[in-house]
């Protein structure tokens, strides 16, 4: 017979989106012991990039915990934008797990969200949080994503949603022309994710090109943000009114749920952005002129600024999971 296999106590985590898959292994304190990030366009699938970071190093966790850039159902996800797909069920079966969550990358976050250390945020917006309301965490990458937390006695409720998709609201005349310009582009009604995004920042700027009749160039939503760190005015004059409708997504998130503990701002465009965001008009336009200015005024707003924080939620799910106060399935 051959000798078992040597287990390793670690924890294997991953956060994945559709560019890059982070894989770190974490042991029983939370703490990272080693960590790698996989370019997703060098590997045919996700085995192949899962297998290519434990390989390197020679471990066999048996405890897994994948955050996904993308809905997850039944443990199945797959990816618009690569052609990589996860499956718990595979995973168990092909890598031993004997315990193994795969959950929105949102959804790690929101249990990242109710004990972030302090070091890994930067405050917005102060406020007078209360304890048992929700945390909503939002925030443009790829896509847009939102999520909540929700705490409940011992229990911690995580909540992904697909908000990032409700239609978007202008607030101003230049906004009504911005987001007009951007509907004939697009042919249809100007979702938040189509304008608070990676893509939705190149697309915000070729339509502020065309509103002021200046001609439309190549440009990526990195250009548009180094040009904005570096004083160009019109790459500025974009990322400040990325900033205001996020500031709108992120008023009418809160007040649709209720996220009276606090507001967490994520992705990985805004801490690149932190200079730009803490002099905008994002904590203006959060609070707004309506009746519930005063509500709005009192929660307070995060940029998370840890770079790993999808990663150790992943992690606090797990364990979360193990002790059964979350009802997410291994």
């Amino acid at each position: 017979m051959e000798p078992a296999k040597k287990q390793d106590p670690l924890v294997l985590v991953a956060d994945i989106g559709g560019t890059n898959a982070r894989f770190a292994l974490m042991d029983e304190r939370g703490d990272v012991v080693r960590t790698e990030t996989r370019q997703v366009a060098e590997y045919p699938t996700f085995l192949d990039a899962l297998d290519a970071f434990l390989e390197h190093g020679g471990e066999h966790p048996t405890r897994a915990s994948f955050a996904v850039a993308g809905p997850v159902t039944d443990g199945h996800a797959a990816f618009t934008n690569s052609p990589w797909t996860i499956d718990r069920a595979q995973l168990r079966d092909r890598k031993g797990f004997d315990e193994c969550l795969v959950i929105n990358d949102f959804r790690a976050l929101s249990a990242y969200a109710l004990s972030p250390p302090l070091g890994d945020l930067l405050q917005i917006k102060p406020g007078q949080p209360i304890a048992d309301a929700p945390v909503l965490v939002i925030g443009p990458g790829t896509g847009l994503g939102q999520s909540l937390a929700v705490p409940d006695v011992d229990n911690i409720v995580t909540v992904p949603t697909e908000g990032g998709h409700v239609v978007l609201a202008a607030s101003t005349d230049e906004e009504d022309r911005l987001i007009e310009l951007m509907e004939d582009e697009l042919g249809r009604a100007v979702t938040g994710e189509d304008v608070v995004s990676g893509s939705g920042l190149e697309r915000l700027h070729r339509a502020m090109l065309t509103a002021k009749g200046q001609e439309i160039g190549k440009f990526s939503a990195p250009d548009i943000t180094q040009g904005a760190l570096a004083g160009d005015p019109m790459a500025l004059a974009t990322v400040n009114q990325f900033l205001l409708f996020l500031g709108t997504l992120a008023s009418n998130a809160a007040l649709s749920t209720g996220a009276r503990r606090g507001v967490l701002l994520a992705g990985g465009i805004l801490p690149r952005v932190r200079e730009i965001l803490v002099k905008s008009g994002f904590t203006e336009r959060f609070i707004g002129e309506s009746p519930m200015a005063d509500y709005l005024r009192r929660i307070p707003v995060h940029l998370i600024i840890a770079g790993d924080a999808a990663l150790r939620g992943a992690y606090v799910a797990l364990r979360r999971a193990e002790q059964g106060t979350c009802a997410t399935p291994m």
